[in-house]
């Protein structure tokens, strides 16, 4: 788990897991919802990351949005409709 950046693209967060599953995550402490076209960045700079699984399993996604001001309706929406997307505030996780 870490950092990851590239040029022009960087992810807050990236873990790549024995499963095949490279976790990618934003972090940003604004007063401002992030929305679904963050989102849609996020997935585009964690697809610029060149990484294969050693098993040669085929690699998934799961996307982490962590931001101190939450999440449009819209993003709520479609993190309801996906599995590979999980929201947190920091009340997720200070408690």
């Amino acid at each position: 788990m870490g950092y990851w950046w590239h040029r022009n693209h960087e992810l807050d967060v990236v873990g790549l897991g024995s499963d095949g599953t490279l976790v990618a995550g934003e972090c940003k402490y604004t007063e401002q919802e992030i929305t679904e076209s963050d989102l849609a960045d996020l997935e585009r700079t964690a697809r610029e990351i060149q990484w294969s699984p050693d098993g040669g399993e085929e690699l998934t996604y799961h996307y982490c949005c962590f931001f101190r001001s939450g999440f449009s309706d819209g993003l709520r929406s479609t993190a309801a409709e996906r599995d590979d997307l999980s929201l947190f505030t920091p009340s997720d996780i200070v408690g």
